[in-house]
């Protein structure tokens, strides 16, 4: 980021991500350190930060209000547990958390819907997930809110359905710098490759 700057590159074109926000405060503090005030109009953050910030500038876009909430544990595990009261599961009792995070891998993985594997390879919970996952979606939208994995799984729909708002992101980053890129799940390489563009510009440490 300091090369970069000293090679003329305007800050508010250097995008840093990570995946904590003691991670990013760190870099932050690095970058100023080596790079001097121009280091503190580098964009730093973490991928979720990232992706809030996206969804609060272009919120018309992504279809929500200009104030929108974001769920927390609590409240994802009310919003499942609703889902579950409004079909009939034959009196069975089911693990919300484990619904939850069926609901977050799928996320992650930049899926819209859990796919119900063939009869004998599946268990009830992907009956369950499948229908449990648009109903909770209903819901916070209904809400006025997101949940953390929509953080990321919605800016990526947004930039891969909006041609003019992923022209803007292009625009504005020329230089995608990622720290701890092991930990990268698809939807944040989606994310990453579509912020990106065709330059690919993309710096990673991993």
């Amino acid at each position: 980021v300091a090369w970069l700057l000293q090679q003329g590159v305007e800050p508010s074109a250097i995008l840093c991500v990570t995946f904590t926000n003691k991670a990013s405060r760190e870099m932050r503090e690095r970058v100023v350190a080596l790079a001097g005030a121009l280091g503190s109009d580098v964009f730093v953050s973490t991928f979720h930060s990232f992706g809030l910030w996206l969804l609060r500038q272009e919120h018309k876009a992504a279809g929500l209000p200009r104030r929108f909430a974001i769920c927390d544990d609590g409240d994802q595990l009310a919003l499942v547990k609703r889902a579950l009261r409004e079909f009939d599961v034959e009196g069975r009792a089911f693990d919300a958390q484990k619904l939850l995070a069926m609901i977050s891998r799928a996320k992650a993985a930049g899926q819209d819907e859990i796919a119900v594997r063939p009869e004998g390879q599946g268990d009830d919970y992907d009956l369950v997930a499948a229908e449990v996952l648009p109903r909770y979606q209903k819901a916070l939208l209904a809400q006025r809110a997101v949940d953390f994995d929509d953080l990321i799984s919605r800016p990526v729909a947004l930039l891969r359905g909006d041609a003019a708002v992923r022209k803007r992101s292009q625009q504005r980053f020329h230089h995608l710098l990622v720290d701890e890129y092991q930990d990268t799940n698809l939807a944040q390489l989606e994310l990453l490759k579509l912020v990106a563009g065709k330059a690919m510009n993309v710096c990673a440490v991993g």
